[in-house]
């Protein structure tokens, strides 16, 4: 949108404004285009914020996600912090684990690995294990599917 604005406004300012000033003797019109020009040109790159999502567009993508973990947190009564886990051998793209109780160690082992979901074992090993993190390359969906 905004290369087609300063192509509109540089064509308009350079061709139509600035030539005919310029032929005709009226300053005005010459100040007119160049001033469209240089307004062209101000225009024509891309904008910072444009390709960005705005905050209220981002909390109504991300809204039902949330939602959809905090019923399953408290549904499950998972009690303690939710950790994040960095990709290594058994999940190579990280994820996120809740644990079930406040005092807990984080079963790296055998335990955790692509196609878990709940991790059991003793209480201080038993949570919701998330992977891939929602966002990074799978979605949400992927988490309800059965």
């Amino acid at each position: 949108m905004g290369r087609i604005s300063g192509s509109v406004l540089i064509g308009l300012g350079g061709i139509l404004l600035w030539y005919t000033g310029g032929q005709s003797g009226e300053t005005a019109l010459v100040n007119l285009g160049i001033g469209s020009i240089l307004l062209g040109l101000v225009v024509f790159p891309p904008m910072p914020g444009w390709g960005h999502v705005s905050r209220d567009a981002l909390e109504l993508a991300v809204e039902p996600g949330c939602t959809f973990l905090s019923n399953l947190v408290r549904d499950l009564e998972l009690k303690g912090k939710a950790v994040v886990i960095p990709p290594y051998e058994n999940l190579p793209e990280g994820g996120i684990f809740i644990p079930a109780s406040e005092e807990f160690h984080v079963p790296l082992g055998g335990k955790l690995g692509e196609g878990t979901v709940l991790v059991t074992g003793t209480r201080q090993e038993t949570g919701l294990l998330i992977s891939p993190v929602p966002g990074r390359g799978g979605s949400l969906s992927t988490l309800t599917k059965t």
